[in-house]
């Protein structure tokens, strides 16, 4: 019986946290515009935030990953959850920038 074993490389798992951390500040810029142009408020925009995270997490799971995160995000749970608000920087910016330029400046 044939072990298979897949070490661990802390440069690999770096770069694929700064690849998830790039696409995901990128993908939540877009939902920060989109939260704005539909005139998201409050704490709709909250949910909206967390929504959007859970989404982005998603389709990076299915598409890049294949389903298993373990293979490319140490620890696994972690990717999920870890650096949630990471994000909202980005996200509150391009939310509150689209608000204003469609609903405050008309």
């Amino acid at each position: 019986m044939e072990k298979n074993i897949q070490p661990f490389v802390t440069e690999s798992a770096v770069h694929n946290e700064r690849v998830v951390s790039f696409i995901r500040n990128m993908t939540l810029s877009v939902f920060g515009c989109s939260a704005g142009i539909l005139g998201i408020t409050s704490y709709h925009g909250v949910l909206f935030y967390l929504f959007s995270y859970l989404f982005v997490s998603f389709l990076i799971f299915m598409m890049k990953m294949g389903g298993n995160v373990r293979e490319y995000y140490q620890p696994g749970p972690n990717f999920w959850y870890a650096k949630v608000l990471e994000g909202a920087p980005s996200f509150v910016l391009f939310w509150t920038l689209f608000y204003s330029l469609v609903y405050v400046y008309e």
